[in-house]
């Protein structure tokens, strides 16, 4: 199946960012959002393109940012993102290794209104990073792979963000049974899924406060956590949850 115009005329205007006179005036804010995504995936944040991308994509009309797979997206680039005035709804930073707890408390400045937030395989991130988020509105949130996120960090960001829904913690380590009934406890009947899975540390403590807490979640998995037992599971199962181990 061959490109759209559009396709070839957002690729086109992506590889030539730094010609193009008024650019922003000219795009629609979907536009804005598909080129800040390809420029990410394609390398092209470059020293010299950064200031043209900031200058015509950075508005306040953003409304879905998503930052994936990209060595150049770094702390400042995070903290002209947050000077833009634009208060997105939807925000993924996935993969960037130069992003640190500095870039995470910055872009928080902008994230009131957020909805769903995705901070994924961000190795430099820890609890300093995510402590000063809080989103009253934020549904859905993927913290998958930050390793070094602890139970501080996940405390603060679930009291922070008390109407979250859906909730992703895979392979966050260093977690204990404190993070698990924080969220049963703080997010209560609002959770609906959970993604607990390779929690080493937590016990059958987690799975008995998530039965006792969390009547509307319908789907849990527990899969690698390694020091779970029978009587947790089945104290959840006999809750109804649908719980994968």
């Amino acid at each position: 199946m061959g490109k759209t115009l559009r396709d070839c005329c957002l690729a086109c205007i992506a590889r030539n960012i730094s010609t193009i006179s008024r650019l922003g005036t000219f795009l629609s804010v979907r536009d804005k959002e598909i080129l800040l995504e390809r420029l990410c995936w394609h390398g092209l944040l470059t020293t010299q393109s950064i200031p043209y991308v900031t200058y015509h994509l950075f508005s306040d009309t953003l409304q879905r940012v998503n930052l994936s797979y990209c060595n150049q997206v770094d702390d400042k680039l995070l903290e002209v993102l947050s000077q833009s005035g634009c208060r997105p709804k939807h925000v993924t930073v996935h993969h960037c290794p130069n992003v640190t707890n500095r870039g995470i408390i910055s872009l928080s400045k902008i994230l009131w209104d957020v909805e769903g937030l995705k901070l994924r395989r961000l190795e430099q991130i820890t609890s300093e990073g995510i402590q000063s988020i809080a989103s009253k509105s934020l549904k859905y949130l993927n913290l998958r792979r930050c390793h070094g996120i602890t139970d501080a960090g996940l405390i603060a960001i679930i009291r922070n963000c008390p109407n979250i829904e859906k909730l992703n913690v895979n392979r966050l380590h260093k977690l204990t049974d404190a993070s698990i009934v924080c969220i049963a406890e703080t997010l209560g009947s609002r959770l609906v899924e959970l993604d607990a899975r390779e929690l080493t540390f937590i016990t059958s403590k987690s799975t008995m406060a998530i039965g006792d807490n969390c009547p509307n979640l319908t789907r849990a998995v527990f899969e690698s956590c390694v020091k779970l037992e029978g009587d947790g599971l089945i104290h959840s199962i006999h809750s109804r949850l649908w719980l994968l181990w």
